[in-house]
């Protein structure tokens, strides 16, 4: 996940022990927002055309790109466009905490409001405990946050070897979800490709000649092996 969602000033439980029952409250809310923008940043990407040009629309109609979003404006996109619904079907987690959103958002208000008219109402440490023991849970059911256990010192892994069987359409995510996170813990990364293409009519060898080993030299690739039938 994005670092944005460790980008605390100060964790909320500390916040709590201080009395700062309206700040901790505030930090919780901006955990839910720096989540919120990761989410659109993971799901965007692997929308269908029709749904990335309908987002981009709606973007349009907000007259701001989406950087520039305020929270009530990020919970009104995802709301509109069915955005919990379609990171559902991409990343195969459950985000449907996001659709009961109008709890926290009026506990947001309260906590943002200047305290000292009639009616206010001062968020206590009750509420500010439970509205954080609530956004650590979701967190946990949408398997963004892992269990912490006690810390293993020189825990590394210098050589990984990998024999993988990707489905047919789940390259990008294999790329995405396998190859990036090691590039970016630093790993050089050497990948061999078991490549098996089978149709009971044939497929023109042309395709195999001007595209196939066309697109494998233009990306620098080496043919280590090949066999026809």
């Amino acid at each position: 996940m994005s670092t944005e969602l460790s980008k605390k000033p100060e964790p909320p439980q500390a916040l709590i022990k201080q009395g700062l029952f309206d700040q901790a409250v505030i930090t919780g809310i901006q955990m839910l927002e720096a989540l919120y923008r990761w989410l659109y940043k993971e799901v965007q990407p692997r929308l269908k055309p029709e749904e990335q040009q309908a987002v981009s629309n709606a973007l349009e109609k907000q007259g701001k790109p989406f950087a520039d979003l305020t929270m009530d404006e990020l919970v009104g996109l995802f709301e509109e466009m069915r955005l919990y619904e379609l990171a559902e079907r991409e990343l195969k987690r459950d985000f449907s905490f996001f659709k009961t959103t109008q709890a926290w958002r009026d506990l947001r208000n309260r906590a943002m409001h200047q305290q000292g008219e009639p009616g206010d109402r001062p968020i206590t440490k009750q509420e500010a405990e439970a509205f954080l023991s609530t956004v650590d849970l979701h967190l946990h059911q949408a398997g963004l946050v892992v269990a912490e256990g006690p810390a293993r010192v020189g825990s590394k892994v210098r050589r990984l070897c990998l024999r993988v069987q990707v489905p047919s359409g789940k390259m990008a995510d294999f790329v995405h979800g396998v190859l990036t996170p090691l590039r970016e813990d630093g790993a050089e990364i050497d990948v061999e490709v078991s490549l098996i293409a089978r149709s009971p009519e044939g497929f023109p060898k042309a395709t195999l000649d001007r595209n196939v080993k066309e697109a494998l030299n233009q990306i620098g690739a080496t043919i280590l092996d090949e066999e026809q039938e």
